[in-house]
């Protein structure tokens, strides 16, 4: 099993293999610290943490472009939609938090392939379930040609 001390630290190899078999670090630890601008405060992701440790279920809305959506794989597959950012991020928070009574916690993939965030702007109420517990963000690639809309 997954011991507390490793759940309270930077990810390892071990750890990580230990929830996705086929996990590969693509970085090693000093290149992910700096890789890190700010680690801010997480203060309010802290409901959403003590909740999972109560055994609660909570509710996982992926948002975002073609990464999300999952095209660079066939998501129609169970198998290989496994390989999405967010189905990982699943995976581990299952593993790490299991909910009782239930097979996992829920994820709603609602990204929508060659869109950036000035489409969502306008449709976000579409692509997420009404009161997500925890909201995972992504527009690596689609920026509208405008970056600095992230800000």
């Amino acid at each position: 099993g997954i011991r507390a001390a490793e759940m309270a630290a930077a990810p390892t190899p071990s750890l990580l293999r230990s929830i996705w078999r086929d996990s590969q670090l693509l970085l090693n630890a000093t290149e992910v610290s700096l890789g890190i601008e700010h680690a801010g405060s997480d203060a309010r992701i802290a409901c959403v943490r003590e909740s999972m440790k109560s055994g609660r279920r909570i509710s996982i809305a992926a948002v975002g472009g073609s990464i999300t959506a999952g095209m660079t794989f066939t998501t129609t597959g169970k198998a290989l939609a496994a390989f999405t950012y967010h189905a990982k991020v699943k995976l581990g928070l299952d593993a790490l938090f299991p909910p009782f009574g239930f097979g996992g916690h829920a994820l709603l993939n609602g990204g929508v392939p060659g869109t950036g965030q000035t489409f969502m702007e306008h449709c976000v109420q579409d692509h997420m379930p009404k009161q997500p517990d925890l909201i995972l963000l992504e527009y690596a690639v689609n920026t509208d040609h405008y970056p600095v809309a992230f800000e």
